[in-house]
């Protein structure tokens, strides 16, 4: 029997690559006025991606991406919801995966995303070979 020590949520059901695409974020809560914000992306997958936001989120919560580049609409949840003073961090889920809202392939690990909030538990540090 194998084994998966990965916390339930650090798990994917798809590979994360790291590319910043700009999207505008349409929701709204019960009982709140609906709410609609531009954000950018840490990660991108065929099923989702991680974004940061302004707007307090909840896991469950469904939202409305509009990708500002090729105007594609996709729907989508919270899936975590990590707060650090005034920018949130939000794991969102695609119903299905939809790899063409991005507008190019998603490629696992392609861009070094430099955000302070984003600080991924799987990189580790460049070994330097004794030069420069």
């Amino acid at each position: 029997m194998v084994h998966d020590n990965t916390p339930p949520f650090e798990r994917r059901r798809d590979e994360r690559s790291l590319r910043s695409v700009r999207v505008l974020v349409y929701g709204h809560a019960p009982d709140e006025e609906p709410f609609h914000e531009e954000s950018s992306t840490l990660e991108i997958g065929s099923r989702g991606g991680l974004m940061v936001l302004e707007k307090e989120v909840f896991v469950g919560q469904r939202l409305l991406l509009t990708n500002i580049y090729n105007l594609k609409e996709q729907e989508c949840k919270v899936v975590r919801f990590v707060s650090k003073s005034r920018q949130k961090l939000v794991a969102i889920e695609f119903a299905s995966s939809a790899p063409e809202f991005w507008g190019a392939d998603v490629l696992p690990g392609e861009q070094l995303i430099d955000h302070p909030l984003w600080q991924p538990a799987t990189l580790k540090p460049l070994k330097h070979n004794g030069s420069g």
